[in-house]
C-alpha cells in the first residue's frame, strides 16, 4: 500500500529528529486544511498550478509547520500522491499508536458513561493488555437499548441488551 510506504517514511524521518509528535500534529492539521478548504484541496491534489507553484503555495500556507514535514509535502508532490494524505494519516497514526503502545477503544452505550464505569471498562482491558496504554473513546448509539458494545484491537465485545435479544430471538 502506497500510504503505508509513505508514513513509514515519514515516520522514520521523524524518529531521525525526534518529530514524531511533532510530524503527527502537522500531518492532522494538513489533511483537516484539506477537509476544510475543498477548493484548496482540488488545486493541491490536481494539476491545475504547476509544481513550482504548488511548493510556493504550500510554504505561504503552511508558515509554522516544521520544515521535515513541507520537505514531505514537497516529494509527495513529485510523485502526484496529495489525493493519499488521509490514508498517509491514518497509516502514520498506526505506526505512532504501535511505538507508543496504544490501544484505542471503542464503548458503545445508548447514554454517556459515567466516568465509574468508563474506569471498571478501563480496568478490564488493563488486565487483558497489561502493555498497553488505553484510550477509550465512549459513542452514543441510540440503537442500542442497554448495555455496551466494545471494539477493540479488531475484536467486538458485544454484551448489550439489543444482542442479547437477537440471541434469544434467533434461539426461539
Amino acid at each position: 500500500m502506497i500510504a503505508s510506504e509513505y508514513a513509514n517514511a515519514l515516520y522514520e524521518l521523524a524518529l531521525e529528529d525526534n518529530k514524531e509528535d511533532i510530524i503527527d500534529s502537522n500531518l492532522n492539521d494538513f489533511v483537516s486544511l484539506l477537509g476544510l478548504n475543498p477548493e484548496f484541496k482540488k488545486m493541491i491534489e490536481t494539476n491545475t498550478i504547476g509544481h513550482d507553484e504548488k511548493i510556493k503555495l504550500l510554504n505561504n500556507v503552511l508558515k509554522g509547520f516544521d520544515s521535515l514535514f513541507i520537505d514531505f509535502l514537497a516529494v509527495v508532490n513529485d510523485h502526484n500522491r496529495f489525493k493519499e494524505m488521509n490514508n498517509i494519516m491514518i497509516e502514520y497514526k498506526k505506526i505512532i499508536d504501535n511505538a507508543k503502545n496504544i490501544l484505542h477503544v471503542d464503548v458503545m452505550s445508548c447514554y454517556k458513561l459515567q466516568e465509574d464505569e468508563l474506569k471498571r471498562i478501563r480496568n478490564a482491558l488493563e488486565r487483558k493488555y497489561p502493555s498497553k496504554n488505553i484510550e477509550i473513546t465512549n459513542v452514543i448509539d441510540e440503537s442500542l437499548i442497554g448495555g455496551i458494545n466494545i471494539v477493540c484491537n479488531g475484536q467486538n465485545y458485544d454484551i448489550s441488551l439489543k444482542r442479547q435479544l437477537d440471541v434469544m430471538k434467533a434461539s426461539l
